[in-house]
């Protein structure tokens, strides 16, 4: 497979705000609604046990990477696993998943904006205005999505802190029992479906050999999973400490919802004006980071040497497949079904299964190789003897 951006280098911190990106942009999405509804009052506990299982499928497949794939990546393994078709396969699954969520959370968003913030905007102007930013920033190549990241993830970490904090005058720690909700099995059970919020553990694994440094990979995953999980639990909190629990798992906008109950004063309320620059700036960012992905795995498996003249194409697939939902229902009812129950395949199962399959194959072929090896060097020895009897021989 050709490598359409070799010259992609960037730095331990721009990749851990990436990937921190990644996971707590799930605030601005429907993600406390779907937790809330699976655990009710212990909905909270949902995202530390997803990163916890993320954080340990993530150093299981970062130690079959630097033990018997060093330099390779998700799409590498997959070739040495099934060959060449089936690494292209595999590449396709990837990249039509990233398609799938870069156009669903392009219509979340679009449907936020346009309930919140401009109601009588068409929703095909703001989709419009969201596509050409994404692409802009994605053909600006991983280099700057990086540096915006980094940029920015101050201003996300501060502002969900500072969401979370300002509504302490409605807390109600009461509200946050009975401590396991709906039951153990409901928390348990939606321990896969809230892993959703660690794409980050298939995005490292695709761009293993591209970071700054190769050897700080594990350290890049264990600290985005750590603030990631942390942001999320903070603000589950907070959410099911304001609202009722019929309350949380009726609102579309949990965070627009949070942040309307911000009153500190006569002059410290309606603070979601102030948080809007962070949804968009935060929806952007991870949109062109899925966009870009799902690019470069198609450029990658195809052997293409570049990957700016698809992205247009690809900008457009996503738009295309965000209008496909006729409303705001629908997409929460898509994004129930498929990507919280079934994103786990796609993000943890796939990826360990490829790379499992290809440490075993090179420990297999390694194992021939040095069999061989020991075969030829006694097949050698043995001439040499047989050699050196027939000297003797002739001599006497």
């Amino acid at each position: 497979m050709s490598d359409p951006q070799s010259k992609a280098k960037i730095g331990s911190k721009e990749l851990t705000a990436i990937m921190v990106m990644m996971t707590t942009t799930h605030v601005f999405l429907n993600y406390a609604n779907e937790v809330t509804r699976q655990a009710a009052e212990a909905a909270w506990m949902e995202p530390l046990l997803a990163g916890a299982l993320s954080l340990l499928l993530f150093l299981l497949a970062e130690g079959l990477l630097r033990r018997y794939l060093p330099g390779q990546d998700i799409l590498e393994a997959g070739t040495a696993a099934f060959g060449q078709v089936g690494g292209v396969l595999v590449a396709l699954v990837f990249a039509a998943y990233f398609v799938y969520v870069t156009g669903m959370i392009m219509r979340e968003f679009e449907e936020t904006v346009v309930t919140t913030v401009l109601p009588t905007t068409p929703i095909v102007v703001v989709g419009v205005v969201f596509v050409i930013t994404v692409w802009y920033l994605a053909y600006n190549g991983l280099e700057a999505i990086a540096r915006l990241s980094y940029l920015g993830l101050s201003l996300l970490i501060g502002g969900v802190l500072v969401l979370s904090l300002f509504t302490v005058n409605w807390w109600h720690p009461t509200l946050l029992f009975p401590l396991w909700g709906n039951g153990l099995r409901a928390v348990i059970s939606g321990i896969l479906p809230a892993s959703s919020a660690f794409v980050n553990v298939l995005i490292l694994v695709a761009i293993y050999p591209y970071v700054h440094n190769p050897t700080s990979l594990r350290r890049v995953g264990v600290n985005s999973m750590l603030i990631g999980t942390l942001l999320l639990c903070i603000f589950l909190l907070a959410y099911e400490m304001v609202f009722s629990i019929h309350q949380a798992q009726e609102l579309t906008n949990p965070l627009y919802g949070l942040a309307r109950q911000i009153r500190l004063g006569r002059f410290l309320q309606r603070f979601e004006s102030v948080f809007i620059f962070m949804w968009v700036m935060a929806a952007v960012l991870k949109m062109s980071m899925t966009l870009w992905t799902s690019s470069f795995l198609l450029a990658k498996a195809f052997g293409w040497p570049l990957l700016r003249p698809i992205l247009p194409a690809m900008a457009m697939i996503s738009w295309s497949v965000s209008l496909l939902p006729s409303d705001l229902a629908s997409v929460l009812n898509v994004s129930d079904r498929i990507r919280s129950n079934w994103s786990w395949v796609v993000i943890f199962a796939l990826p360990l299964l490829v790379l499992s399959v290809a440490a075993w194959r090179s420990v297999h072929k390694k194992g021939d190789g040095e069999s061989g090896r020991r075969q030829q060097g006694g097949g050698q020895k043995a001439n040499a003897r047989q050699s050196r009897r027939k000297g003797g021989i002739q001599g006497a």
